[in-house]
């Protein structure tokens, strides 16, 4: 069944608003003040990248408007870590799904990356809806795919969903630990689509 932007936007439990702030809306509806957030570019990991982990409210008192780099980790870090790998997470409350290629394929026309959009979208909705996932967040990336951000799994829904991944067209990062994800209230640098938040729910820390 399709979700549109207006049912989204309806079955949110926060009202959303289209500004430059919903980056502080994600952070501060899904985390706690005193957690440790890596905020920056994929790149940005290891010794000279430490002012890339930050706790949640000293990366939203700097940066009162837009975020200062596009992507984050869903996972949270211990204090003094400045790798973005398994090694330095303190906890992983949330895993996101994505589906660059539920149509099977890369999307390559317009009509398609629209197609996959609505697809990837179903899938969430199923995850959400028939598999009672707790979802927390959906963001649109800007670009051909959205994200949503859900209750990590027990280990066996988990594994289930890693052995229909590639036939739903998920993207096999999803279950890489650390692994970067965008932020909304960001340009997407090949679309130059704003990502925004869609849908936004309390989450685990609440």
């Amino acid at each position: 069944m399709d979700w549109e932007d207006a049912d989204l936007w309806d079955d949110s439990s926060i009202r959303l608003e289209r500004s430059a702030r919903g980056w502080h809306l994600l952070l501060t509806t899904l985390y706690p003040p005193g957690v440790v957030l890596w905020i920056g570019h994929p790149h940005e990991s290891g010794p000279g990248h430490e002012s890339h982990f930050q706790t949640r409210d000293q990366w939203l008192d700097s940066h009162p408007g837009t975020p200062p780099c596009p992507f984050i980790c869903p996972d949270t870090f211990l204090p003094g870590a400045c790798h973005r790998h398994t090694a330095g997470v303190a906890a992983s409350p949330y895993l996101v799904v994505e589906a660059d290629e539920a149509l099977g394929r890369k999307p390559a026309t317009g009509g398609e990356r629209a197609e996959n959009l609505r697809r990837n979208l179903c899938i969430l909705r199923w995850l959400h809806e028939t598999l009672a996932w707790p979802l927390r967040a959906i963001i649109h990336t800007g670009g051909k795919s959205c994200h949503g951000w859900f209750e990590r799994p027990r280990d066996t829904a988990l594994q289930d969903l890693k052995a229909l991944a590639p036939a739903l067209g998920i993207d096999a990062s999803v279950f890489i630990p650390a692994h970067p994800v965008r932020l909304p209230s960001v340009v997407h640098e090949k679309t130059g689509v704003k990502s925004r938040l869609l849908y936004l729910s309390p989450g685990v820390f609440r």
